[in-house]
C-alpha cells in the first residue's frame, strides 16, 4: 500500500498518533491510495464498514450536523459534491483521519510496521487513541487485521456521531453573541473548544475553577492539556464564550491568546456524558474484541500517565477517553519514555499537532529524542 520510512528492529519506536488536532488528511491523497488496485479490499471494507455504523446511528443521530450523512466513498472516487464546511466536521475529520492512520498501519510484505520491529509502545492524541491500541495490537496476518480496522473504524464513526448527538442544539444567546462581536470583532465564530495558551497550567485552572464555583457548575472545563503552555477549554459554546468575556483582561494580562478551535462538539467534557449510555447500547454491533490482553506493548493517551495494558474494560476506556475524561499529555509522553525509555519517537500524523506537542513536551523534561515521520509515496 505505502512504504514507511520507519526505524529498524535495532531502534526503540515510540509511535505517536494524531487526533482532534489532526485537521483532514488530504482527500487528494486517500483518493490516490483509493485508486490503487492492491488497495481495493481494504478501502471496500472500510467504507463498507463506515455505511453499516452510519445506518445503525440512523438518520435522526446525524442529520442535523450531516444532511448528507458521511458519503465517503462518493468523495472518494469524485462523484459526491464536498465543502469545506463538510470536511471541517469533527466527524469527518476523526473519521478520515483514523482511516488514514490504518491505512499507515496496514500489515504487507517488505518493509512495515511489524517488519521495522514495531513500537515499544504507542500514545494517542485524543481519537488518536484508538490508532494507537491498533498499532499496540501488532497483528500481522492482513485478515485478521482488516478485521480489526473494520470494528475501530464503526467503532470511531459511532462515538462521534453520538456525541454530536449529546451535543445539539448549541446556539447561543443572540444578546451573549452581540457582546461577543462587538468585544472581538476579528475573532472567527465560536465554538465549543478553545485553545489557550502562553500560560502556566496551574493559573489557567485557578481561573477555571473559581469561575465555575461561581456559577455552581462546570460550565467550562480543562479538556486537554498540550504541553507546559498550551491548553484547551471545553464547554456549551455559549459557556465558553461567557468565560471569554469575563476573563479576556487577565488572559491579555497574563500574555496568554485565546483561539477557538473547529471543533464541532465539546470532546474531553462531562458534557458528553449522556454519550457514553449511548456507545454503551453499540457496543454490541461495534463488536469490538480487543481486550487489554491483546496489547503487546503499553498504550497511553489518557487523563494520567496510565498504562491501558491494564484496562479492566478496554471498549470503556477507549470511549470515554476522547468524550469524557481529561486529557494530559505531557502525563502520557513522560508515562511511555519512563518505562519504556524509546529511544526514537515515530510521529504518524497525519497532522503536525501531536508531534508538536510530544517534541514540547520533551524539551521541558530534558529529553533529547530524534523525530522521524513516516513517509508516504507510491510503490513501484
Amino acid at each position: 500500500m505505502t512504504v514507511l520510512d520507519l526505524p529498524g528492529r535495532d531502534q526503540r519506536s515510540l509511535y505517536v498518533f494524531d487526533g482532534l488536532g489532526a485537521g483532514n488528511p488530504s482527500l487528494a491523497h486517500l483518493r490516490e491510495l483509493h485508486r490503487r488496485p492492491e488497495n481495493a479490499r481494504f478501502f471496500g471494507a472500510l467504507l463498507e464498514a463506515i455505511e453499516s455504523a452510519v445506518d445503525h446511528a440512523g438518520d435522526d443521530a446525524y442529520r442535523a450536523g450531516l444532511h448528507d450523512g458521511l458519503p465517503l466513498r462518493s468523495w472518494l472516487t469524485g462523484t459526491g459534491r464536498v465543502s469545506r464546511r463538510m470536511l471541517e466536521h469533527s466527524v469527518v475529520t476523526a473519521v478520515c483521519t483514523h482511516f488514514h492512520q490504518l491505512c499507515m498501519l496496514l500489515p504487507r510484505s517488505g518493509r512495515s510496521a511489524g517488519a521495522s520491529g514495531g513500537p515499544v509502545a504507542a500514545i494517542g492524541h485524543s481519537l488518536g487513541l484508538y490508532a494507537a491500541v491498533i498499532a499496540a495490537v501488532r497483528e500481522q496476518s492482513p485478515r485478521r487485521y482488516l478485521e480489526l480496522c473494520r470494528r475501530s473504524i464503526a467503532f470511531v464513526v459511532l462515538v462521534t456521531v453520538r456525541a454530536h448527538q449529546i451535543a445539539r442544539p448549541d446556539d447561543v444567546d443572540p444578546a451573549v453573541m452581540d457582546r461577543y462581536r462587538r468585544a472581538g470583532a476579528s475573532m472567527p465564530e465560536p465554538g465549543p473548544m478553545a485553545a489557550v495558551t502562553g500560560m502556566a497550567a496551574p493559573a489557567l485552572r485557578d481561573v477555571v475553577e473559581r469561575h465555575n464555583e461561581r456559577l455552581g457548575v462546570a460550565a467550562v472545563e480543562i479538556g486537554l492539556l498540550n504541553s507546559p503552555m498550551f491548553h484547551v477549554l471545553s464547554g456549551r459554546t455559549e459557556s465558553l464564550v461567557e468565560f471569554w468575556l469575563e476573563h479576556r483582561r487577565w488572559i491579555d494580562e497574563m500574555a496568554g491568546r485565546w483561539e477557538f478551535l473547529g471543533n464541532t462538539a465539546p470532546f474531553h467534557s462531562s458534557v458528553l456524558r449522556p454519550a457514553i449510555r449511548l456507545i454503551e447500547g453499540d457496543r454490541r454491533f461495534i463488536d469490538y474484541d480487543i481486550d487489554a490482553g491483546r496489547l503487546t506493548v503499553p498504550v497511553y493517551g489518557t487523563e494520567s500517565a496510565r498504562n491501558l495494558q491494564g484496562s479492566a474494560d478496554l471498549f470503556r476506556d477507549v470511549a470515554e477517553q476522547p468524550l469524557t475524561r481529561p486529557l494530559d499529555w505531557n502525563a502520557a509522553v513522560r508515562g511511555a519514555f519512563t518505562s519504556r525509555r524509546p529511544d526514537v519517537v515515530v510521529d504518524f500524523g497525519p497532522g503536525a499537532s501531536a508531534g508538536l506537542f510530544t517534541r514540547l513536551c520533551l524539551r521541558e523534561s530534558g529529553h533529547r529524542t530524534p523525530f522521524t515521520t513516516v513517509i508516504r509515496k507510491p510503490e513501484r
